[in-house]
């Protein structure tokens, strides 16, 4: 489900060793991607398609790497000093990009799963793991209205 295009974006900006990558970087995608399957970001605003909240997680990640690119980090720190960690400040800004819209799953979705005989298995529960997890076949999602 992971677009390689995004992938391989992530990996330009980020300047890192093909192996640090691979070690580091790529199992989040999978997981991330695993985990939000081919959810919707929204109901019926921006990304309001099947697999819209990881193609809008993927764009938001590689947006902010960009800023990242362009800051000195952290700030007023020796130039020796910002060389030490500025794997470690795009490592957690990466993080951040991926992370910034997961409550949505828990918070404003209800994702209800079926077995192979479209059988209601009962509420997706997040907090136990992705639903690859479950024997569940298909999912339907359900916005929550606040």
């Amino acid at each position: 489900m992971l677009n390689d295009g995004s992938v391989q974006n992530i990996e330009e900006i980020c300047g890192v060793s093909e192996q640090y990558f691979n070690l580091l970087y790529l199992p989040p995608l999978k997981n991330l991607s695993a985990f939000v399957q081919l959810l919707p970001a929204s109901e019926a605003h921006h990304h309001a398609y099947a697999g819209g909240l990881l193609d809008h997680t993927l764009e938001v990640t590689l947006k902010a790497l960009a800023v990242r690119r362009g800051k000195l980090l952290p700030v007023n720190a020796k130039a020796e000093d910002i060389d030490k960690v500025k794997d470690l400040w795009t490592y957690a800004v990466f993080c951040q990009g991926l992370l910034h819209d997961v409550g949505k799953i828990i918070m404003d979705m209800s994702i209800q799963l079926f077995n192979k005989k479209a059988e209601s298995m009962g509420l997706w529960e997040p907090f136990s793991g992705p639903m690859n997890r479950t024997q569940a076949c298909y999912y339907a999602v359900r916005f929550v209205p606040r």
